[in-house]
């Protein structure tokens, strides 16, 4: 029994210095790419700045280390891309922390869900913004529509509703001009 409990202890204690080594790396690696773009470890990162960090074509070996350590890449930077501020940005160790949160050993906890939930609704309310625009313009133009119905309705000499094109008038039924064939029908 007693033998058990130890074994239990040193590979708790084994796995958790291992996951401390890695996020060490992980960690030295976003450091050593943001003092490459001059930001050092204390520095801001502006938005632009970090889609450049992330970049796969200029900072592969960063975007491989992230997924060697079990980093949800594409959610890291999502989830990062919201965190920053209208104004300013973020701190290189902020970004770090980020990082190190997205690792797969890392189970989901409560703020990572009122932080989800917070992104969700602030998404939401974007698009019903948009939404209530479109269907604003939408309306307007039908309104416009309805006014300038008559304008719409052409007829050709012999009555027939015709479109207007660039060229002229021209018969919906396929697309030709409305004209009289050989025995005085239109076309």
């Amino acid at each position: 029994m007693l033998t058990g409990v130890l074994v239990q202890v040193v590979q708790s204690l084994v796995s958790k210095e291992k996951e401390k080594a890695e996020t060490q790396a992980l960690e030295q690696n976003i450091a050593r790419v943001a003092d490459e773009l001059g930001k050092g470890e204390s520095g801001s990162l502006s938005l632009a700045e970090f889609e450049e960090l992330v970049d796969l074509a200029k900072h592969p070996e960063l975007i491989q280390s992230m997924h060697d350590h079990g980093v949800d890449i594409a959610a890291f930077v999502e989830h990062t891309r919201f965190a920053f501020p209208k104004k300013g940005g973020l701190l290189v160790d902020e970004v770090i922390d980020m990082a190190k949160k997205f690792c797969g050993f890392k189970p989901a906890t409560v703020r990572d869900v009122v932080e989800m939930r917070k992104f969700v609704s602030m998404e939401l309310q974007f698009i019903r913004l948009e939404l209530k625009a479109e269907m604003e313009l939408a309306g307007n133009m039908m309104k416009a529509i309805n006014v300038n119905q008559h304008k719409l309705d052409l007829r050709c000499k012999e009555g027939h509703p015709v479109l207007q094109s660039v060229t002229g008038l021209v018969s919906p039924r396929l697309g030709k001009r409305c004209t009289k064939d050989d025995d005085g029908g239109s076309q």
